[in-house]
């Protein structure tokens, strides 16, 4: 089972997510659909990475770093 300290970045990540949408919403028309989309789709990745790792750890199953977009780092 994961610590608190990683549960709560997981915690801290979905709220920011979701105070993070609700402001993206109230973007002007130019931005919304460039700017507010990009930080939409980064941080609804960042709460998938997260949960993936999450669970993959819990499992006993090594954490497999996700490289699904070019501007991601890899190791």
């Amino acid at each position: 089972m994961a610590n608190t300290s990683e549960m709560l970045v997981i915690k801290r990540g979905y709220d920011f997510s979701k105070w993070l949408l609700n402001h993206t919403s109230k973007f002007p028309k130019s931005y919304r659909f460039s700017v507010a989309a990009k930080m939409e789709n980064a941080i609804l990745d960042f709460i998938e990475l997260t949960t993936v790792a999450n669970m993959r750890r819990d499992n006993g199953v090594p954490c497999l770093r996700l490289r699904r977009h070019a501007s991601l780092p890899h190791q």
